[in-house]
Formats: structure tokens, C-alpha cells, sequence
């Protein structure tokens, strides 16, 4: 999964045998029961849809446990810092979070 849709097309090019969705537009409406593992390259600044996201991933029909990663870069992004704001704040990742920690 990835936010951005450039990073999405630069995955697919890199990665033509794997699904890649968007963590946003996907984390709605998908059955994720059927992926044995989930990357998350990069993620949505809003808290509801990794929740969402976290609901697909643990739908009533998977057989098997899913294994999912998460990517956060520390420096230079602000990766850790959505990463911290969003899964673990539960807060959404805005201007202002962004103004805190530069």
C-alpha cells in the first residue's frame, strides 16, 4: 500500500507480479482476506482510514494470520512522525502536526 500515487506507479514498475493499493482509496470496500502479507510503504495522514484499513485486514473470512509491515523512515521524511501521529495518537497527521515537528 502505498499514499501517493507516483510512489504507487513507481512500485508497479518495480513490482509487476504484486497488488498495489492505495492506502487511502483502498482501506474502504476491499477484501483484503486473501493477502498472506501486507507492506505499507507509505501511509494515509488520516487516522480513520487506517482503522479502516485495519478492519480489511482482519476480515471474518481469512483463513490464515496476516503478516504486515510497515515502513517508516525516520530521517528525512516525516514518515515516523505520520506513523506516530496516526497509529499510535490516533490523530490525524495535518499542517499544524507537521509545523510541530519541524
Amino acid at each position: 500500500m502505498a499514499h501517493f500515487v507516483a510512489e504507487r506507479v513507481e512500485l508497479e514498475k518495480a513490482f509487476p507480479e504484486a497488488k498495489i493499493y492505495s492506502s487511502d482509496g483502498h482501506a474502504e470496500g476491499v477484501d483484503l482476506s486473501d493477502i498472506e502479507k501486507l507492506l505499507v510503504y507509505s501511509m494515509s495522514f488520516k487516522t480513520s482510514k487506517y482503522t479502516q484499513r485495519l478492519a480489511r485486514q482482519a476480515n471474518h473470512e481469512r483463513k490464515q494470520p496476516i503478516v504486515v509491515d510497515i515502513l517508516v523512515c525516520n530521517q528525512p521524511a516525516i514518515g515516523m512522525e505520520v506513523y506516530k501521529a496516526v497509529a499510535i495518537k490516533k490523530e490525524n497527521f495535518d499542517k499544524n502536526s507537521y509545523e510541530r515537528v519541524r
